[in-house]
């Protein structure tokens, strides 16, 4: 009986840390055309310092991100519709690119 308590302890200490642990690489930020329009609907991911790549997130209609990895490296290319348009984002930074 003792040991099935400390089983299900340690297994809930687990499951805590491991949800809380799922994402530890964030970016959030706004993307906008030349003409100051959102640019709603634009496809946003990155490749993640010393290897990786994000899964791709798209931007609300108000040009608004949040961009989430495994890992709390920084993104050495950030790419908005498969371009370039940032290097060296900080993990936890928030951006504002412009866009053609």
């Amino acid at each position: 009986m003792k040991m099935t308590k400390i089983s299900i302890f340690v297994f809930c200490c687990m499951t805590l840390f491991l949800s809380f642990s799922a994402f530890a690489g964030e970016i959030r930020g706004h993307i906008s055309y030349r003409d100051g329009s959102n640019c709603s609907g634009c496809r946003v991911a990155a490749a993640i310092s010393w290897g990786g790549v994000t899964k791709a997130v798209y931007t609300d209609n108000k040009g608004n991100f949040t961009l989430r990895w495994s890992s709390d490296n920084s993104i050495s290319e950030l790419y908005v519709n498969g371009t370039t348009v940032r290097k060296n984002v900080r993990n936890g930074e928030y951006v504002t690119i412009t866009v053609r």
